[in-house]
Order: C-alpha cells, then structure tokens, then sequence
C-alpha cells in the first residue's frame, strides 16, 4: 500500500505509472502502465539484435533518462534504494530510436526523512556507505546508478566498451562469454569490470577513452558518498 501511494503522487515520464490497487486473501496486487521492450538487461543484446547503430550518442541519451528519472524522485524527498537493470524498463520495443526510460519497483524506496535503519536492496549495487552505517543516503542511489551503467559496457552484444578501449565490438561479446556470467550478478561484473578495465586502461586516463565514461566513473563511483554528483 505504501507503495501504491507513494507511485500515485509520482509524476515523471521516466517513472512508472501505477493506475489501480486491489487484493485477494493472499496479496496485494499494482496496476501498472505496461512496458513493451524489457528491462536494462536485454537492452544491449535486443539492440544489437535489431541492427540499431549502438553509439556514444545513443547510449548517452539512455542514461540521462535514467538520471533524470532518479534526479526527479530525490526532488521530491525520495530514495528509490533499489536502482538495477531490472528495475529500469524500456517502454517500447523500438530500439532504432534512442528508447524511452522507466524508473519502476518503489517497494523500498523511502523518504529522505526516514529513519530506517538496516541495510536493504541488492549485494552488488548498495553503496559502501550503507553497508558500513546500515543507513541509505540519497546518493546511494547515485552509486547504485553508476554500477548500473558501468556494467552496460559488458552486456552481450553491446558496443559500450568498446567506447572505453577502441576494440572491436566482438570484444564485449568475448569477453562475457568467457567468463560465463550474468548480468545481474552485478557484485561480479562490477569487480571483473574494474579489474580487467585497470589492465586495458579504460579506467586510467588512456586518451582513447570518451568522455562519457571517464565523467560517468568520476561522477557517480566514488567510495565516498561526499564525491558523488548528480
């Protein structure tokens, strides 16, 4: 209930819409607006799919969706607690234009007011803040959204490392394979993302890489909260 209520006063394009609540003796069930084209996940594997030209540009115009959705829910005094690829939807199936961005699952978010205590969402994405004092912070979302769009650089199919290192786009493709991995195992991705990039140089100032992924790993990374901007 709390989550419907907090979903109903919500009002962004890049936030799911939640129409009706109802019950049976066992659950509580949302009606929400239908999404079409997946959740972050798949993105990169459906666009490749599709033949769509995965550029700088493009991939950018996914991510400020994404931080423009989280940007308005801390403008209204809330933490989604809970930011991960399967928690943001594509609403449609057209990947041939940049596609359209939606923040959902608000079971835990809270209000910056809030005096919950206790450390919540997903292993992987929680910011090391959390995990040392038990308590979410508004840029924990930050962190959280920043491991999200590292670990698109090596989703299969994606051309997104190759805008860090200037390999082919198979590379990304190998090099998931070769480690056998998912996703949304993101503890894993995240460290072999940073381990392999140190060695390859995408994270170290090596001049091939573009702009968005040298600001983006400043910007949102961070270990101190204090250092993270939105």
């Amino acid at each position: 209930m709390d989550e419907y209520a907090l979903m109903s006063s919500l009002d962004n394009p890049h936030i799911a819409k939640t129409y009706e609540v109802f019950q049976d003796k066992s659950f509580y069930y949302l009606v929400n607006e239908p999404y079409f084209g997946g959740d972050l996940t798949k993105l990169g594997k459906n666009a490749y799919q599709s033949k769509v030209r995965i550029s700088e540009n493009w991939w950018r115009g996914i991510f400020r969706q994404c931080l423009e959705g989280l940007c308005y829910l801390h403008t209204q005094g809330v933490m989604h607690c809970d930011i991960k690829e399967p928690n943001i939807m594509i609403a449609a199936s057209d990947y041939q234009v940049v596609p359209h961005v939606v923040l959902i699952d608000f079971g835990l978010s809270t209000a910056f007011t809030s005096n919950r205590e206790g450390v919540c969402g997903t292993p992987g994405y929680i910011p090391p803040e959390t995990w040392r004092t038990g308590v979410w912070y508004p840029r924990g979302d930050v962190f959280s959204m920043g491991v999200v769009q590292l670990g698109s650089a090596i989703q299969p199919g994606s051309h997104f490392l190759y805008l860090f290192v200037s390999f082919p786009p198979e590379f990304g493709n190998n090099f998931w394979n070769s480690y056998n991995c998912q996703l949304h195992t993101t503890t894993e991705v995240l460290s072999m993302c940073l381990w392999y990039g140190a060695h390859l140089g995408f994270l170290c100032g090596r001049s091939s890489c573009v702009a968005i992924g040298k600001d983006m790993i400043s910007a949102l990374l961070p270990t101190s909260d204090s250092m993270r901007s939105l």
